[in-house]
């Protein structure tokens, strides 16, 4: 790849199997059938268990391990996506790590790059803050407004969250809802309903990352209940995450139906096994 051939330059948290980098593999699909040249920075924050499908893909894949605490990652970000953007010479830059965000914008409008995006999936929640960690991260944020064109939310909920919280204005964001391959799922479920037997047992599922700001506790819950009331019923979880240990111990205690699954590469084929989908969470 030549410095000049790029189009889109991607700034991931991490390669694990969840939420945002599927999004990112997925967008990564669709930019290549439709000629446009992606690349992916890994700033190293998990395992990078979606690796093989961008290689498999020819996405080029930078590493950028920045740690998690101290004030120097922050120029160490800076430098780094300067660095690449210089190499690559991106039309555009899309940040999934809001907050990091900033620094990124900085090193990449640095480089020359004219458009810096910045993905919101979760906005800004103040009861889990701190008054000088929300300080903090209002600061940061405000420090990345010249130079990032738009925050992207994923749901008008996201965006005036986000608004309100951060003191921004509305002209700042855009809601562009997160996408998925719905071809994919059809032809998981064409091949499950040749194959599957009848059962009695419900099977339910949810897809998400194991942490605070979702809520498996309350499915967890729900499912302990419906068990008591015979209902036939089996959960499945699916994600992991930093909650894991004290929601399997939960649900151990509760008695309820819950199995475990960890993080999927196949979670086409896996929901394709689902009656129904639940997504529980404490942000709408």
């Amino acid at each position: 790849m030549t410095s000049s051939s790029l189009d889109v330059l991607v700034v991931l948290a991490s390669l694990r199997a969840e939420g945002t980098p599927r999004m990112a593999l997925s967008m990564c699909e669709s930019w290549l059938a439709r000629g446009l040249r992606p690349a992916v920075v890994d700033l190293g924050r998990g395992a990078p268990e979606l690796e093989p499908q961008f290689r498999q893909l020819s996405v080029p894949l930078h590493a950028l391990p920045i740690g998690s605490g101290g004030y120097g990652r922050y120029a160490q970000l800076t430098r780094g996506i300067f660095r690449l953007c210089l190499e690559y010479r991106p039309s555009g830059v899309l940040c999934m790590p809001f907050g990091l965000h900033s620094f990124a914008a900085m090193g990449a409008r640095a480089a020359g790059v004219r458009r810096v995006c910045a993905h919101v999936g979760n906005p800004p929640d103040p009861t889990s803050m701190s008054k000088l960690q929300l300080a903090k991260f209002r600061a940061i944020v405000r420090l990345g407004r010249p130079f990032t064109h738009r925050l992207l939310c994923c749901s008008h909920y996201v965006r005036n969250r986000t608004v309100q919280v951060l003191g921004l204005t509305p002209e700042e964001t855009r809601v562009v809802y997160n996408g998925a391959n719905l071809e994919r799922f059809d032809q998981a479920r064409r091949r499950l309903l040749m194959s599957r037997k009848p059962s009695r047992v419900l099977t339910v599922g949810m897809v998400a990352t194991l942490e605070s700001h979702k809520d498996q506790d309350t499915l967890i819950h729900a499912a302990a209940e419906l068990k008591q009331r015979g209902f036939e019923l089996s959960v499945r979880l699916i994600g992991d995450g930093s909650r894991r240990a004290r929601l399997e111990a939960l649900a151990r205690e509760l008695g309820a139906p819950v199995e475990f699954l960890g993080s999927r590469a196949d979670v086409p084929d896996r929901m394709a096994e689902l009656d129904v989908f639940v997504f529980s969470t404490t942000e709408r």
